[in-house]
C-alpha cells in the first residue's frame, strides 16, 4: 500500500504542476490581449 501512496502523491504533484503552467500560459495570453487592446505594438526595426 505504501507504493500506491507514492504513486498517488506523484500524480497529484504532476496535476498541480500542469494546472500551474496552464494558469501561467493563460495569464501571459491575457496580458498580450490587453496590450493589443490598448493599441500596443512594437517596432521590428530595433
Amino acid at each position: 500500500m505504501e507504493f500506491q501512496g507514492v504513486l498517488d502523491a506523484q500524480r497529484v504533484l504532476l496535476e498541480s504542476e500542469d494546472q500551474h503552467e496552464r494558469a501561467r500560459y493563460e495569464t501571459l495570453a491575457a496580458r498580450i490581449e490587453l496590450f493589443k487592446a490598448m493599441g500596443g505594438g512594437w517596432n521590428e526595426d530595433i
